[in-house]
């Protein structure tokens, strides 16, 4: 039979923890994570606005709308950059959460869209979204 020699454990050692496997492990999967996530950089967007999937109304809201020549409309009714600006701050007083839909027509220039933007948010009202149709085959590509 094979005789094992005994240690005897001295009463000055300190136990020790050893980290070698917990360090491998993570280590292991450090370069799991690094291997299998991808980092891409969107090469072009193709965007055709607007239609959503989803799109639905919301209440208690202020609608601008605003034509392709970039007039802007409350209520179906025009209204100039002064008009606007008074709409907007005697209704953001009475409702400071006041949600602002922009509705803008699909060939309506950008700018006349961020201009807008701009009025509403130097006169107080800092909910503003933007209107979609809903259409069911919604085409939105990334290239």
């Amino acid at each position: 039979m094979i005789q094992f020699k005994s240690r005897q454990i001295s009463s000055t050692a300190t136990p020790r923890l050893e980290l070698t496997s917990l360090i491998d492990a993570v280590f292991i999967l450090l370069i799991f994570f690094a291997v299998s996530s991808t980092i891409d950089t969107p090469k072009g967007i193709q965007i055709q606005l607007p239609s959503a999937s989803i799109a639905s109304p919301l209440p208690d809201q202020l609608t601008v709308s605003i034509n392709e020549k970039g007039d802007r409309y409350i209520d179906n009714r025009l209204v100039n950059q002064t008009q606007l600006i008074q709409i907007i701050k005697s209704r953001v007083i009475t409702q400071p959460d006041l949600l602002i839909n922009i509705r803008a027509d699909r060939t309506t220039a950008y700018e006349h869209i961020v201009t807008t933007m701009d009025i509403i948010q130097e006169n107080g009202a800092i909910n503003v979204s933007l209107e979609a149709k809903k259409h069911s085959d919604a085409t939105i590509e990334f290239n």
